[in-house]
């Protein structure tokens, strides 16, 4: 089976048109914009570039001869800014229906679309994902969401149990706690039964001195609550992995498998890594 990595915005709920004259979430339509290829680097296109990505050289064609939903016609992703500066994407379907993602504030973020059938009714669901890449430490968190096609329209998917999280996060809240025993910590999150301890390897305990000297024995610190990264295993249906850093400015990250069952995402087993994926 076929895993891929999706690694490559204050937030609204999606919007969805119906044909390709409906006007955009900044009044536009989308024939209003260029449709020709371009040359600029990567961070002129994140904050400045307002049109198709398939245009974008520096793009490497990710976004060229896409079909999304799966109906042998080409489905074309816009770039397009708010009168406020905020960023919006439009995934235009090849059947004139148009699905509207943002607004995003932060312009430099990366972000990456991908579709896999993840509800195992043969029918791909959108998963997007954008990357802090030029936040300050951009492993705390990542927009994730998930959309199911209906009859007329497209349904965001509650991605897990936490009702903490918003429209475009997906994590659960996770705690640490220091034991008794030296640079060991105890891990938990009740929505996930876990509680697992773990030990600092000798090559981070240093940070983590650093960065939890506060920390008392017993206390419980909350040390994540939303992923920065996911991954998609093709199956039937395909398995969606989360993945939480557990420890500021430390590798060890907490994967989190699940499987959509019914009307929410299952989790199967999660695991603690001591390197990022």
């Amino acid at each position: 089976m076929k895993k891929i990595f999706l690694f490559s915005l204050s937030l609204a709920l999606p919007f969805l048109c119906g044909c390709a004259n409906d006007k955009l979430a900044n009044g536009c339509k989308v024939t209003d914009f260029d449709d020709e290829k371009v040359t600029m680097d990567y961070i002129d296109f994140l904050t400045d570039y307002e049109g198709y990505l398939d245009n974008v050289e520096v793009l490497d064609d990710i976004y060229a001869k896409q079909d999304y939903d799966q109906d042998q016609k080409p489905d074309r992703v816009l770039q397009y800014f708010m009168d406020d500066g905020e960023k919006m994407y439009a995934l235009c379907f090849g059947n004139g229906k148009i699905l509207e993602i943002g607004p995003f504030e932060d312009t430099m973020m990366q972000i990456n679309l991908y579709a896999s059938d993840l509800t195992g009714d043969g029918k791909n669901e959108i998963i997007f994902y954008g990357f802090h890449s030029y936040s300050d430490y951009p492993y705390e968190n990542s927009e994730i969401a998930i959309w199911a096609p209906t009859r007329n329209k497209y349904k965001l998917l509650p991605i897990t149990i936490s009702e903490e999280n918003d429209s475009y996060k997906a994590g659960y809240p996770v705690f640490i706690e220091k034991t008794d025993k030296e640079y060991e910590i105890l891990i938990t999150c009740e929505e996930l039964g876990l509680a697992e301890k773990y030990q600092i390897s000798k090559h981070d305990q240093k940070t983590f001195g650093d960065y939890y000297s506060d920390l008392q024995n017993g206390e419980k610190f909350l040390s994540s609550s939303t992923a920065w990264n996911i991954s998609i295993e093709e199956g039937t249906p395909s398995t969606l992995t989360l993945y939480e850093d557990i420890l500021y400015r430390l590798n060890t990250t907490l994967k989190i498998e699940m499987k959509w069952n019914g009307n929410q995402f299952e989790v199967l087993k999660t695991s603690i890594l001591d390197e990022r994926p």
